[in-house]
């Protein structure tokens, strides 16, 4: 009798925990609701981080072309500033290699070792 009474306790217990554990999971499914379109705008951002880290001069270009287009339209680059064109692509030789990562380098030497 004693051990019939034991299992009825053991078998009421799990119906209790089986039942809690649906009540978890459903509360769990209303907090993934409400925390999914701030993770996917986070994601939006880290992919956008991996592609400025991938393609910096994109990045930098767009931007010097926006703010020397709004200042002075883009004839009066062509007529100023067309003269100074070695210089500054000499400059931006300059900066390319800084912005590459230490394992792009390593890709960029090996690819000219192997030729």
């Amino acid at each position: 009798m004693k051990l019939k009474h034991r299992l009825a306790d053991i078998t009421d217990r799990r119906i209790a925990l089986l039942n809690k554990i649906s009540d978890q999971r459903t509360e769990i499914a209303a907090i993934s609701q409400q925390w999914k379109h701030p993770l996917a705008i986070a994601e939006l951002g880290i992919k956008a981080a991996h592609f400025v880290r991938a393609h910096p001069g994109w990045i930098i270009g767009g931007v010097t072309a926006l703010v020397v287009w709004r200042r002075n339209g883009l004839v009066h680059l062509a007529k100023g500033y067309w003269r100074y064109f070695p210089a500054i692509v000499s400059y931006g030789f300059k900066l390319l290699p800084p912005l590459f990562s230490p394992s792009d380098r390593h890709k960029h030497k090996s690819s000219s070792d192997e030729r």
